[in-house]
């Protein structure tokens, strides 16, 4: 079964990809709560005020790299 985090994500690909296609973000709570350029970056941006278990860190695509999924 999907998190609640990672079923917000599926909603909101697109508008993630538009704003913050190439970077990593985190996202806990259904938002996104750190931006940064490495999974390491973002981790320690957010580690005084999100639980590990309770972050998501991913890669978000850009436009370009969706396009040639498509």
């Amino acid at each position: 079964a999907m998190t609640r985090d990672e079923t917000w994500i599926i909603e909101h690909f697109q508008a993630l990809v538009e704003r913050y296609g190439g970077k990593y973000v985190g996202i806990a709570k259904r938002q996104v709560v750190a931006v940064g350029d490495g999974a390491d970056e973002v981790a320690e941006k957010v580690q005084d005020r999100v639980e590990r278990k309770g972050l998501h860190i991913m890669k978000v695509p850009t436009e370009q790299e969706m396009s040639c999924l498509l």
